[in-house]
């Protein structure tokens, strides 16, 4: 485990502060008269001398990446000393004179070889080629990720670069010179890997015997345990090894800074979640998990290989199947790429949509433990990648409580809840599939930004969450994630409807109204005037409900005995909107008060329902425990 997190700046005025004092006093006694030192508090300066050095921060730069030599650029305040006569009297004021140093050494050896090579001062910028944190871990943006990966690809498994190819982690880590062990390493599963970089006595957990045990591991020695459900790649033992590799190649230097602090240290564990296990999300970590996490996928699945051989499965399956749209064979596409990668299905998605195949988003979703059908924008860049056009039943039941407008809007059935989208309620985008229930068209699975409202989506976390996490999350909503998501409602109305469709809307909405506004006060009497509306008898009615004519008379008599779920029933049947249906409760012998369990389930079954056959919504009905529809 690592200790507390060690500053290399720290440890530089800790342990080099003379040599660094009498660098910057020989560079200000060999350049005093040059150095222009002033103080508006004397007529006449009679002696300046160096008085102080302390250290502001210290820049460090990786520049040996196989070994561990290090330079460092420690900016320094040198307080100058200002002797000289006032009108009356001697005084002395101070000046500070900013300083760079420029520094290197091996960090293997603890930087026994410090040397200072120049000092100079602080008059701009210096720019560093690989720049790293006060915890000498890397600086790396998310756009270099890849040239990263390459470059780790280029120093040890060459070949994988020049023609697409399955690549084997363990060929990467014995040619870096890293040993891999299969083994338990806690009882819970939660720790998938742990990269060893000195000998060590360590304890492991021992799946056989069901206890932990204590062992000597060599260093330069990575256990990954392959029963560890890792969310992020589940079952891809590549990606966890090449995972721990990333921490060798990029983060020994981090890991030797803490060494140097605390000699017991040993080694870098890393926890299913994510995180390194047993240690508070500090800065220096974050990055390297960060680093580890987008960097694997991108070590197994090169981009420039990896868009070669889907374009060549794109390609082939456009063919073999006459299809002309992309989108309707990307998800044979992804099982190709995860078969001839040896990766998740989730991750080759997530590769995918990184290297811009934009369409991939809306492909293999299951929300609420229903298959979503491939869906895409007409545009790229029309959604991000913390948007979705996709909601669960609870989640939409959140933002319609939320959002006034939205409630309003839904209620009066002008968006209606379908294939886990919310839709405008037109012709254009909705259609009856083969066994009767609501469905997209196509051409509204092709232009989903033109009928279909967009969510934000927010991770709940007590930890944070890195940005290849958080795209796993979104691309592939998995309900045994840890991260909770929050779906907020994107706050606008974007929809562009042709003239068309604008005009039936206004019709629907016009007819609707004016229905409402003729309901009179009573159950009976409502319930008379939307027969009528939807042209059904009680015979219509009792067959839809599976019950008798007497039971729809008693029903509507308003008898006792008559439940809540009897009058969904009746106003599911009616296709009634939202707004309707909550207006017929009101009226009714039985009452919705929202104040159970029970009630909010059946609110969401009234919004999530509109406008659908009674066979779907008693389907979506089961599925939340609902009985009696």
């Amino acid at each position: 485990m690592m200790g507390k997190r060690r500053s290399f700046k720290e440890f530089i005025a800790e342990n080099f502060e003379d040599q660094i004092y009498q660098s910057v006093e020989r560079y200000y006694n060999a350049n005093e008269t040059r150095i222009n030192i002033t103080s508006n508090r004397f007529y006449s300066i009679t002696d300046t001398y160096l008085d102080n050095v302390s250290i502001r921060y210290v820049n460090a730069e990786d520049c040996d990446t196989n070994g561990m030599k290090i330079r460092f650029y420690p900016i320094v305040v040198a307080t100058i000393v200002i002797e000289g006569k006032t009108r009356y009297d001697v005084d002395t004021d101070s000046h500070e004179l900013w300083l760079r140093l420029h520094c290197s050494g091996d960090l293997s050896i603890g930087l026994r070889d410090f040397r200072v090579s120049n000092v100079e001062e602080l008059d701009s910028q210096y720019s560093r080629q690989k720049p790293m944190t006060d915890g000498l871990v890397p600086y790396i943006k998310i756009e270099d990720m890849d040239r990263q990966a390459t470059e780790i690809l280029k120093a040890y498994y060459p070949e994988v670069l020049e023609s697409p190819q399955p690549v084997s982690a363990k060929i990467l880590a014995r040619r870096m010179g890293l040993e891999v062990h299969k083994h338990g390493i806690v009882e819970d599963g939660s720790v998938f890997g742990q990269i060893y970089f000195y000998d060590s006595v360590t304890e492991l957990y021992d799946r056989n015997t069901g206890s932990v045990r204590k062992g000597k591991v060599k260093a330069k020695t990575i256990v990954v345990d392959p029963q560890a459900s890792f969310l992020f790649s589940p079952t891809s033992l590549n990606i966890t090894i090449a995972h721990e590799c990333i921490h060798f190649a990029l983060h020994r230097k981090a890991f030797e800074l803490e060494r140097l602090c605390n000699k017991e240290f040993s080694k870098i564990q890393c926890a299913v979640s994510g995180d390194l296990a047993d240690r508070k999300r500090e800065d220096e970590i974050s990055w390297m998990e960060y680093h580890a996490n987008l960097i694997a996928p991108r070590i197994i699945m090169p981009a420039d290989t990896f868009k070669q051989k889907a374009d060549e499965f794109i390609a082939t399956r456009l063919r073999e199947t006459g299809e002309t749209e992309t989108l309707e064979i990307l998800e044979s596409v992804i099982n190709n790429l995860a078969d001839f990668f040896k990766v998740t299905r989730a991750a080759a998605k997530v590769r995918m949509v990184e290297l811009g195949y934009e369409e991939a988003v809306g492909t293999y979703l299951y929300i609420d433990g229903k298959y979503v059908k491939p869906h895409r924008t007409s545009k790229r860049g029309i959604i991000n990648r913390r948007q979705t056009f996709s909601i669960s039943q609870n989640d939409l039941m959140s933002v319609i409580f939320e959002n006034s407008d939205l409630w309003e809007k839904v209620s009066i059935g002008r968006y209606v809840y379908v294939d886990t989208h919310l839709v405008l309620n037109a012709p254009k985008y909705i259609e009856k599939d083969k066994d009767g229930y609501l469905a997209l068209t196509k051409y509204a699975r092709y232009h989903m930004e033109e009928c279909s409202l967009r969510f934000d989506i927010e991770a709940i976390t007590k930890r944070d969450i890195s940005e290849r996490y958080f795209s796993y999350c979104v691309l592939n909503r998995d309900a045994n994630s840890p991260y909770e998501m929050q779906i907020k409602f994107h706050n606008g109305y974007e929809n562009s409807t042709d003239e068309k469709q604008t005009e039936y809307l206004r019709k629907t909405q016009e007819e609707e109204f004016e229905v409402f506004k003729s309901l009179p006060r009573d159950f009976k009497g409502t319930i008379e005037v939307l027969k009528k509306w939807r042209k059904l008898t009680n015979i219509d009615i009792a067959d839809a409900m599976l019950v008798n004519e007497r039971t729809v008379r008693r029903i509507l008599n308003g008898e006792s005995g008559t439940s809540i779920e009897n009058i969904l029933a009746l106003c599911f049947v009616l296709k009634l909107p939202p707004k309707m249906t909550f207006d017929v409760i009101e009226k009714s012998p039985v009452k919705l008060r929202n104040e159970t369990e029970e009630d909010y389930r059946l609110y969401t079954l009234i919004y999530t329902t509109a406008g659908q056959s009674i066979e779907e919504v008693r389907e979506k009905a089961q599925k939340l425990g609902i009985s009696g529809i």
